[in-house]
């Protein structure tokens, strides 16, 4: 846990990354008004708490009512090793606020399993 609340300083410049991936992807809309980006990129979490990005995993929703969402699937980096167990950040844990696609938002949960995949939803 406090390894953790260490890296969340870090963690900011990383989610900064976020946005600018995010805006050099193209944008489609869906039938009922809603953007969706996808092959975007983003900052995530490794399970030993180190950060790390991935260029094309992540996909952007925001609606007309302003809702958002952003899913990040990845794999984590081989020089970290997999977790025996399910790990699991959030808000509640690290302290730290996901930006939902310019949303900064306490709504995300980021599950690696112990093959080493990192999924992460924020809402916005």
């Amino acid at each position: 846990m406090k390894k953790v609340r260490r890296l969340v300083f870090g963690m900011t410049a990383a989610a900064a990354l976020l946005l600018g991936s995010a805006a050099l992807a193209s944008p489609a809309f869906a039938h009922n008004g809603t953007v969706v980006v996808k092959g975007a990129g983003g900052a995530l979490v490794a399970a030993d708490g180190s950060i790390f990005i991935t260029h094309t995993g992540c996909m952007y929703l925001s609606n007309p009512s302003g809702a958002t969402l952003d899913n990040c699937h990845a794999q984590q980096p081989r020089s970290v090793p997999n977790p025996t167990s399910t790990v699991i950040f959030n808000f509640a844990d690290t302290g730290f606020q996901c930006n939902a696609n310019g949303v900064i938002t306490n709504k995300w949960r980021e599950v690696v399993t112990p093959s080493g995949r990192v999924n992460l939803t924020c809402h916005g």
